[in-house]
């Protein structure tokens, strides 16, 4: 998630002011090939819950393919880059590949297929966020076999129980004042929201027990994308209670597991290494070195991502469509270092 990160700030920047020339409410859809095994997985899953639920998009998707290959293209790019690098006769460390990837991305073959204008970053990155040990399971489980491509979900629809405008009144919405759907006494389900009113008494809870809230966020799921019917009923997936007590981003880098055993077998290779080829190779013996000591983790920062950066109190009910334009806002303010805003053609 992280080196996606810039990306995903830059197309919901662009697609948002290009048309309205303002904020809108953004909504984020991720396509995955390879289907449910590499791409739909729990802590994706609660990301795009989490986006919601801290009214950073105001809809997310997930869609995996159930047969096909879209990237065929990507993995032939990717296959003359493992050549060029596997006829580079002298790489000392991982800065020497980086520039090896980035002389070769240059060339007049590669720029036909990425295009004469596109800029090209090749970065390295040391250290990530622990996704892993910050995003709690989901909690809810999801009929079918996961590893199946015949009995399993392939589309998932992660939305707020109401939407935007959860606190009208019902003598500002113009309904019956004993409309039998209100969620409370000034509520009413009838008015616009984001999950469709047919489908709201019948969201299933799993071991969520609690009064419902409008900003609770749920999950439609369709077996197959070209499905007209959902594949069962929609499932409550993170509530209000749970979203308002983490924030989406890790503050911990994921920890390293380099064993004992690896860290002598580094060190002893540096002193091969310096014994056998001197002072020419002192760079791939300092990174050998440095690699045994796990001074690169110690030393990396982690990336910063004020995208996700969430104010300081969370919204009252009231103020959830103000909150997210003011977070949109935001998002797409100058001050961010962001180089494609305003590229119009």
């Amino acid at each position: 998630m992280d080196p996606l990160s810039g990306l995903m700030v830059v197309c919901t920047d662009g697609c948002d002011q290009s048309k309205f020339m303002m904020p809108r409410d953004p909504e984020f859809r991720i396509s995955a090939d390879n289907t449910v095994r590499e791409a739909k997985n729990q802590y994706v899953l609660l990301y795009l819950a989490a986006l919601v639920a801290q009214y950073r998009m105001r809809f997310s998707c997930l869609a995996n393919f159930r047969k096909s290959h879209t990237h065929c293209r990507i993995d032939q790019l990717w296959g003359c880059l493992a050549r060029r690098i596997a006829n580079e006769s002298k790489l000392l460390n991982p800065d020497d590949v980086c520039h090896v990837l980035l002389s070769e991305l240059q060339k007049a073959s590669m720029r036909a297929w990425l295009g004469p204008n596109t800029e090209v970053l090749v970065e390295r990155l040391v250290c990530v966020k622990d996704w892993r040990n910050h995003l709690p399971t989901i909690g809810v489980g999801l009929e079918g076999g996961l590893l199946k491509d015949s009995s399993s979900n392939h589309m998932f629809f992660f939305m707020l129980r109401r939407g935007l405008d959860a606190a009208l009144s019902i003598s500002t919405l113009h309904v019956p004042a004993d409309c039998s759907c209100c969620l409370e006494s000034s509520l009413c389900v009838c008015a616009w929201t984001d999950l469709p009113s047919a489908l709201m008494t019948s969201v299933t809870e799993g071991s969520f027990r609690g009064p419902r809230d409008p900003l609770d966020v749920v999950v439609l799921l369709k077996k197959h994308i070209c499905d007209p019917m959902l594949s069962q009923s929609p499932l409550l997936v993170l509530p209000r209670t749970k979203a308002d007590g983490w924030e989406i981003l890790p503050s911990t880098k994921r920890v390293n597991n380099h064993s004992a055993k690896n860290q002598k077998e580094w060190q002893e290779l540096a002193q091969k290494v310096l014994s056998h080829y001197n002072e020419p190779y002192r760079r791939a013996v300092d990174y050998l070195e440095k690699l045994a000591r796990n001074q690169f983790w110690h030393e990396a920062v982690l990336r910063d991502m004020p995208w996700h950066i969430r104010p300081p109190a969370p919204p009252v009910r009231a103020q959830a469509g103000r909150f997210l334009h003011e977070a949109v806002e935001a998002a797409l303010a100058p001050a961010l270092p962001l180089k494609a805003i305003f590229s119009r053609r």
